[in-house]
C-alpha cells in the first residue's frame, strides 16, 4: 500500500493571499484601489471567468519568470525578480505541521511505502527543502509526486493513472491524503482511497488515518 502525503496544508500551512498582500506595495501609487489586492490575487489564481496562472506554473507550462514578468505589464509592478520570488514563497508558515509529521514518520517506521504528491512548482518546493532538513531528507528518500514534472494538477484527467504507472501497484492500493475534497474525489475515480484532511481539525484528521491503516492489510 501506498500513503500519498499532500505537502501544503498538510505537512505544512499555507496562505496564498500573502502574495497579493506583499504585492501591493510595488504598485505605483495612482494604480493603488481599495480592489487592487483581489485583482492581483484573481491574476494569479484565477476566478470564475479567467483561468489560473499558478496551475500553469503548477503544471509546469509556465514559470516564476513568466508571472513575475505578467505582473510586472499588468500592474506596473516595480520589483526585482529575486524579491518577487521570495514573496512567492514566503506563503508558507514557519513551522512544519509537527503532529502531522510525526504520523507520516510513524507510518514509515511501520515500513509503509509513503510519498509525497503535491500541486506545487519548484520556485515553492525548492526553497521548501533548502528551509526544513526533515523535509529535504523526505525530498531525498521518498518518492515524490510533484504537479510540474508529471505535468498535471491532481484534479487533471491522467494525473494518478501516471502515479499507480509509476509505482507498479494496483490504483485500490494507493490512499491520499489531501486537505481539497476536488483533489480526494479525483484519486477515488481513479481507483484509488482518500482521506480529506481538515486544517481546522489536524487531530481529528490525523485520527482517521490511524483508523484507515489499522483496518487494511498492508503486509
Amino acid at each position: 500500500m501506498i500513503v500519498l502525503f499532500d505537502l501544503g496544508n498538510v505537512l505544512i500551512d499555507f496562505d496564498h493571499r500573502l502574495i497579493s498582500q506583499q504585492l501591493v506595495e510595488y504598485v505605483p501609487e495612482e494604480r493603488q484601489t481599495p480592489a487592487l489586492q483581489n485583482e492581483m490575487h484573481e491574476f494569479i489564481f484565477g476566478n470564475g471567468d479567467q483561468p489560473s496562472m499558478n496551475a500553469e506554473i503548477d503544471r509546469g507550462t509556465k514559470d516564476i519568470d513568466d508571472l513575475h514578468s505578467d505582473m510586472a505589464k499588468q500592474f506596473d509592478l516595480d520589483i526585482t525578480q529575486s524579491k518577487f520570488e521570495e514573496i512567492w514563497s514566503s506563503i508558507f508558515s514557519k513551522d512544519l505541521n509537527v503532529n502531522a509529521m510525526t504520523c507520516l514518520n510513524q507510518l514509515r517506521e511501520q515500513r509503509l511505502n509513503i510519498s509525497i504528491c503535491s500541486n506545487t512548482n519548484p520556485a515553492h518546493w525548492i526553497p521548501l527543502l533548502k528551509k526544513h532538513p526533515e523535509l529535504h531528507e523526505l525530498g531525498n528518500n521518498l518518492k515524490c509526486f510533484l504537479s510540474y514534472e508529471i505535468g498535471k494538477q491532481k484534479a487533471d484527467p491522467g494525473f494518478f493513472h501516471e502515479i499507480a504507472t509509476a509505482t507498479n501497484a494496483p490504483p485500490d492500493h494507493h490512499v491520499l491524503i489531501d486537505d481539497l475534497d476536488a483533489n480526494c474525489k479525483a484519486a477515488e475515480s481513479s481507483g484509488m482511497h482518500s482521506i480529506l484532511f481538515q486544517p481546522s481539525d489536524p487531530d481529528g484528521s490525523i485520527e482517521r488515518i490511524r483508523e484507515f491503516v489499522q483496518k487494511q492489510d498492508w503486509v
